[in-house]
């Protein structure tokens, strides 16, 4: 939700957010990317991630790929890969609200 926040640039809490939980079951082909590998991953104008996520998706190597957040540096994102064979395995449970504490754009 923070890289949400982070690429937004609104200024103001966002309207109408919803989130899901995406359920990946054991047969669905997951990476995770080795970021050491991809020379200035975390750059500001996103290029070398932009040239690895897109290489990712056009080769279909995996359902689901991990990637390290460059918001917190701590936590992972996980981009999903909709024109991979595996897609339909995936689940998703019904949207809810996402409740923005005001305090973040104040």
């Amino acid at each position: 939700m923070l890289e949400v926040l982070v690429n937004a640039n609104i200024g103001r809490m966002p309207k109408q957010h919803a989130w899901i939980a995406i359920l990946i079951g054991g047969d669905v082909s997951v990476e995770e990317a080795d970021v050491r590998k991809v020379r200035r991953w975390d750059a500001p104008d996103q290029r070398s991630s932009r040239i690895f996520g897109d290489q990712w998706y056009d080769d279909q190597r995996s359902t689901v790929l991990i990637v390290p957040s460059t918001v917190t540096r701590v936590e992972r994102n996980v981009v999903i890969n909709q024109e991979h064979p595996d897609f339909r395995k995936l689940r998703a449970t019904k949207p809810k609200p996402v409740i923005w504490d005001e305090r973040l754009f104040q």
